[in-house]
């Protein structure tokens, strides 16, 4: 049987958001903090999608849409990976799939 260590950090509380905002997205996925590296372009969520794919972590329908299974995959990638946890989808996000062999 594989031990997986897994670190995981407190991520503050996102600050409210208009009702609008946070029906669009899922509040795991977006944060005031880091709104430069949140994406707002499907290109972004495809990709992060399609490498989540290729590495078996996620096992749907890539669609560009940051939903809950995509945050559950995110997350099972950073923990696999021993990154900090957050669910997030982020340009660096594309950046650590790619270095762990994923195909984007």
């Amino acid at each position: 049987m594989q031990t997986i260590a897994v670190r995981a950090t407190q991520v503050p509380a996102p600050a409210a958001a208009p009702a609008d905002d946070a029906e669009q997205m899922p509040a795991q996925l977006a944060s005031a903090d880091d709104s430069a590296d949140t994406p707002s372009d499907k290109d972004t969520v495809s990709a992060v999608q399609r490498g989540l794919n290729s590495l078996g972590f996620l096992h749907a329908k890539v669609n560009g849409v940051a939903d809950e299974a995509t945050a559950k995959a995110i997350r099972n990638f950073e923990v696999y990976f021993n990154y900090n946890v957050t669910g997030r989808v982020t340009r660096a996000l594309v950046d650590l799939l790619q270095q762990n062999g994923a195909q984007i």
